[in-house]
């Protein structure tokens, strides 16, 4: 049944449990070593793990911006998913 489980973003089949996604690992890899030289202060983020349950979670000062930041992700997804049902 998984393999009728597409992402909102672009429309790409959702990885197979146990099957690492190559860019969330850029991605986070990323993030890593920017938080490591000190660039990154705060983060805030939700997970959906390949048993399809989510969790969220946010570490250090959270402002403003960051919470606005959040909320344009969010208009982001549901734009994408809008889109992916056309």
């Amino acid at each position: 049944m998984t393999d009728k489980v597409v992402s909102l973003k672009y429309g790409i089949p959702i990885a197979a449990p146990g099957t690492p996604v190559p860019e969330l690992i850029e991605d986070l890899e990323s993030l890593l070593e920017k938080a490591r030289a000190g660039e990154i202060n705060a983060i805030a983020y939700g997970v959906r793990y390949s048993d399809d349950l989510t969790s969220y979670r946010w570490v250090g000062v959270i402002t403003r911006a960051l919470i606005g930041a959040l909320e344009l992700a969010k208009l982001g997804m549901c734009q994408a998913e809008i889109n992916a049902k056309d």
